[in-house]
């Protein structure tokens, strides 16, 4: 049978095995241990799919393994590979660095913060503060020419992209300072910033403290959403995060 990989930890990590894994009824938990590091695994279910009983409990592993303290470097769901020996070679090979990335991430967290805008609320500040809108606007209306308004529509875009790109240094300017380290996600469309913090779990009241007192500066038409505490995710090496 298929092992399924849920997270790599220290050798004695607490509570390393328990049974809530993925799987109908769900799988117990074992662990694999070459040298410095071990895995936590289970039997990978032969129709896994990313179903949301499978997703929670695989996100309930990772959460109950980081809540009973230790360093988890979470695998994304659906990481199976051929058998337990399979997981053993490739911790043996990689040992060493697995070992340096849970030093790296031992006592924190990672936090997500996003700052969603309200476009039919920004737009219109945005073209009003801007005389060279403006101006293409009016000669937009005048001419009623297919190339004046799409210059009007270019100059608009950009306008809303140094919008974005404002709000999230701003945001990123008042939280960096709490982080150990940040990484931007992927790109989502209204969404100024989309970036992931790794907190020291000492400073996660500061940390969300100083996220609400953010809500106030922004500006109007922008939210801003704090997910977290999470597993580290967006802090695994990539190369980490895809082995196999």
């Amino acid at each position: 049978m298929a092992t399924y990989v849920y997270a790599i930890v220290l050798p004695d990590h607490p509570r390393a095995e328990r049974a809530s894994g993925v799987g109908d009824p769900p799988g117990d938990l074992r662990r694999v241990v070459a040298e410095r590091v071990a895995a936590v695994v289970g039997d990978a279910p032969a129709d896994l799919r990313a179903r949301r009983r499978d997703v929670t409990a695989h996100h309930d592993v990772l959460t109950g393994l980081a809540a009973e303290g230790g360093p988890v470097l979470p695998m994304r769901f659906g990481m199976v590979v051929e058998d337990d020996a399979e997981v053993e070679r490739h911790l043996a090979e990689h040992g060493a660095a697995y070992a340096e990335a849970l030093r790296r991430l031992e006592g924190k967290t990672e936090f997500n913060v996003k700052a969603e805008f309200d476009l039919d609320t920004v737009l219109p500040g945005l073209v009003v503060a801007d005389p060279q809108i403006m101006a293409q606007r009016e000669r937009s209306r005048a001419t009623g020419a297919l190339d004046e308004q799409m210059r009007l529509g270019e100059m608009v875009e950009q306008a809303v992209a140094r919008h974005e790109a404002a709000v999230r240094d701003f945001v990123v300017g008042r939280l960096e300072g709490l982080a150990a380290d940040m990484k931007d996600g992927p790109t989502v469309r209204n969404v100024a910033a989309n970036v992931s913090f790794l907190v020291s779990s000492a400073d996660t009241a500061d940390f969300r403290a100083a996220v609400d007192a953010l809500r106030g500066d922004v500006g109007e038409g922008v939210e801003l959403r704090c997910t977290g505490p999470l597993p580290v995710y967006s802090f695994v090496p990539e190369a980490m995060a895809g082995a196999g």
